[in-house]
């Protein structure tokens, strides 16, 4: 037992000098889960009460998060094969995030999750993945290739929610900072009008001013035009 425990750990330390080689280790780390509403992509066993728990804490927290489940084995050897089957199937396009859930059982079911090629596929992929497959003490590598890394799929909701609560508040700050500036640019404007108010008043005298000496003067050549004439006649 202690050898095969041995080699699992040297076969994970492989696999993660594999990954770093490749310069991919980080990759999924550098994505980010873009503006709501959120679109989640579940990969997990199907009618499973932890999935439940997750989506009653999205429910009952009234932010618009719509899950997708794609139903897979989540526990025992044969479950990176279907797991890296449903992620190939899955579109990217469409969600803005994957998660990889999974509670409960013996922790010996879990080695599934230190499998190279899965975690290779999980680096590259383009959208944040999510990794809720209960851990303790040890941390697997799609732990630490996943972007969030969480223990329970409860606390994988929480996180989500804790996003979207951020999108909220950022959002909120800034339409506080436009309709301040709408108000001081509309006080602005109204200074501003005020001076050209005054501004066109002004003109406006001044040019009939101006017409006025030029009607008085053209009126008086009239007179003297017309006076002129008559006196010639």
């Amino acid at each position: 037992s202690d050898y095969f425990i041995w080699s699992l750990e040297k076969s994970k330390k492989e696999s993660i000098a594999k990954l770093q080689k490749l310069w991919i280790f980080e990759n999924n780390k550098k994505t980010s889960i873009w503006f709501p509403t959120f679109k989640l992509a579940i990969i997990t066993w199907k009618d499973s009460e932890w999935y439940r728990d997750f989506q009653t804490i999205i429910d009952e927290s009234w932010y618009n998060i719509k899950c997708s489940v794609f139903s897979s084995l989540v526990h025992w050897e044969k479950a990176w094969a279907e797991v890296l089957k449903v992620l190939k199937e899955i579109d990217t396009s469409k969600y803005n995030l994957i998660a990889i859930m999974r509670w409960g059982w013996w922790s010996e079911g879990m080695n599934w999750t230190n499998d190279f090629e899965l975690n290779k596929y999980v680096c590259n992929i383009d959208i944040p993945v999510m990794s809720a497959v209960w851990h303790t003490i040890d941390r697997n590598i799609l732990d630490l290739v996943a972007c969030y890394d969480c223990k329970t799929p409860s606390e994988a909701a929480t996180i989500l929610i804790d996003i979207y609560r951020w999108y909220d508040t950022d959002i909120e700050r800034y339409a506080t900072f436009i309709n301040k500036n709408i108000i001081w640019y509309l006080k602005e404007y109204e200074i501003v009008l005020s001076h050209l108010e005054d501004s066109i008043k002004i003109g406006i005298r001044s040019r009939f001013k101006a017409y006025k000496l030029q009607l008085d003067s053209i009126s008086k050549w009239i007179n003297l035009s017309i006076w002129l004439t008559f006196k010639q006649i």
